[in-house]
């Protein structure tokens, strides 16, 4: 809290003086910001002191706002999404000019703005508890930014968890990543769930992973001049406006997957749920689901395989299958014994009610 400074003068008010009010303070008007554009003509004036403003600024300052690089559409722009993934040579996915043509499109170039509104709304609504957020945002030259960014939400298998998290009474849900675990092996284990509720009913804390990806995007701008703008739509004084021309996007969990450093089906998967949300318009489930088998080696990740089940893997983990049976009968033990006495209490208490009401029936206390 903001403390007045001591002052050594005059007091404020004398004796005989009324004292004087102090002056209203104005509430700022709040305005509901929109998507940055890089055709839009909504800027900042430049400086009045002659200083040439920058281009940029009002382009970092959206992707910042809005915690996305696709805050920033243009519809002539080029979008690649992890260029050079693909056996061909080419990206997983391009919106102009692509080797690689997705069913139903008929090779037609996709607008960029499109995507820009598509995408960012598809996460929210198919990816749970989805948060974006920019981590940098820097200038690489005068016409190009490159922007790191994640993505975390909770994924589709845990969500049942994360239920009951929010509605058991006194329980906070904190959730946390496992990026740093993606080289070790990951495997479903029955003691680790219960000690996930013991944990939880102790400390008041269900501690659940989430989905995390982290994305690096690369935007290059051109220049365009015209008679309209002047310094509007992020230009200078000369009528320069800077115009998104290209998109890059590559996905660190991609090249790992690839490079065989990723061990843990829970991230694999995690990518995978991601990548969904990035499926083009006018483009199949089954489509685009070959294509990422064909750029992304998901398959090779210990226990994605078709035919990869738990327990089959290794003869020498049957002694962690025993701790996982004792683990499970042992929880269920306690939950058969609390509710037990729970249901054992409730019926001791009916029958002395019962008594009482016939004792009282019998001596005429009514």
């Amino acid at each position: 809290r903001a403390t007045m400074p001591a002052t050594t003068g005059t007091p404020a008010t004398c004796a005989g003086k009324p004292p004087v009010a102090a002056p209203t303070r104005r509430v700022p008007r709040v305005v509901v910001p929109r998507v940055s554009s890089s055709s839009s003509s909504s800027s900042s004036p430049p400086p009045s002191d002659g200083t040439p403003a920058d281009p940029l600024a009002k382009h970092v300052a959206a992707i910042e706002r809005f915690n996305t690089p696709f805050a920033v559409a243009s519809s002539s722009a080029r979008y690649r999404l992890e260029p050079g993934v693909a056996p061909d040579g080419g990206a997983l996915y391009c919106n102009v000019g692509s080797r690689w043509v997705p069913d139903g499109s008929k090779g037609a170039a996709v607008d960029y703005a499109r995507l820009c509104a598509r995408w960012p709304k598809v996460e929210d609504d198919e990816l749970y508890r989805c948060v974006r957020r920019v981590n940098r945002c820097e200038r690489l030259a005068a016409n190009e930014l490159v922007v790191r960014w994640e993505t975390t939400f909770v994924p589709a298998k845990l969500r049942w968890l994360h239920d009951i998290g929010e509605a058991w009474p006194g329980v906070d849900v904190e959730l946390y990543d496992i990026l740093d675990k993606m080289g070790e092996l990951s495997r479903f284990r029955w003691r680790s769930l219960v000690l996930l509720f013991w944990n939880t009913a102790r400390t008041g804390t269900m501690r659940l992973p989430a989905a995390k990806i982290e994305s690096t995007s690369r935007l290059r701008f051109v220049e365009e001049r015209g008679a309209e703008g002047g310094a509007e739509g992020g230009g200078d004084a000369n009528g320069a406006t800077l115009t998104l021309a290209a998109h890059d996007e590559t996905i660190d969990l991609i090249g790992r997957v690839n490079d065989g450093a990723v061990k843990n089906r829970r991230v694999c998967r995690d990518l995978l749920e991601f990548l969904n949300t990035r499926k083009p318009p006018a483009t199949s489930l089954e489509a685009w689901d070959d294509r990422i088998t064909d750029c992304v080696r998901w398959p090779e990740v210990p226990g994605m395989g078709m035919f990869d089940v738990d327990g089959l893997e290794d003869d020498g983990d049957r002694s962690q299958a025993y701790e996982d049976a004792i683990a499970v009968l042992a929880f269920g033990t306690v939950l058969i014994l609390f509710f037990g006495v729970g249901v054992g209490q409730w019926y001791v208490r009916g029958l002395e009610h019962e008594r009482m009401m016939a004792a009282m029936l019998e001596t005429g206390a009514f």
